[in-house]
């Protein structure tokens, strides 16, 4: 029930077509969880990093906190710096497991961290419970009519 759920999502439809053991079926294998923790955004740049052949390329991330997680009893902003950094150890003790070494930026107002990240360990940090999403962390180019 929940794979057929995750297989209706529009993003995993599209990657269903790429067969091979790439990205497609590794990701199919996560389910339904996974498939709605990384942004839509996020997919399509891990696919097009696979398509290239460059699938242990790092892509800078943001990993947006549960509010549940960082927000009850975290009044002051030393209690949600506090609530953030329990947060982070979690993330960093999965992160350790797949060979991370880089540095994470918090943003204790946002409830986020900051950092770059690879396939494997996008799709590691999403299967956490305090972990709400995982979000591209690239802005998207704007055309206004007086730049042009």
């Amino acid at each position: 029930m929940r794979n057929q759920a995750f297989l209706a999502n529009p993003e995993v439809a599209k990657m269903k077509g790429t067969g091979g053991v790439g990205f497609s079926r590794f990701f199919l294998q996560e389910e339904f969880v996974i498939g709605q923790k990384i942004e839509p955004r996020l997919l399509e740049e891990l696919r097009r990093l696979e398509a290239a052949g460059h699938v242990r390329d790092s892509i800078p991330v943001i990993i947006q906190i549960n509010p549940e997680s960082r927000w009850q009893e975290a009044a002051t902003y030393e209690g949600l710096r506090q609530r953030l950094r329990e947060n982070r150890e979690v993330i960093l003790d999965r992160l350790a497991r797949s060979g991370f070494s880089d540095r994470i930026r918090e943003n204790v107002l946002a409830g986020s961290l900051e950092t770059q990240l690879t396939r494997d360990q996008i799709t590691a940090v999403a299967e956490l419970a305090p972990v709400k999403r995982v979000i591209l962390n690239r802005a998207d180019q704007v055309a206004c009519a007086g730049n042009q």
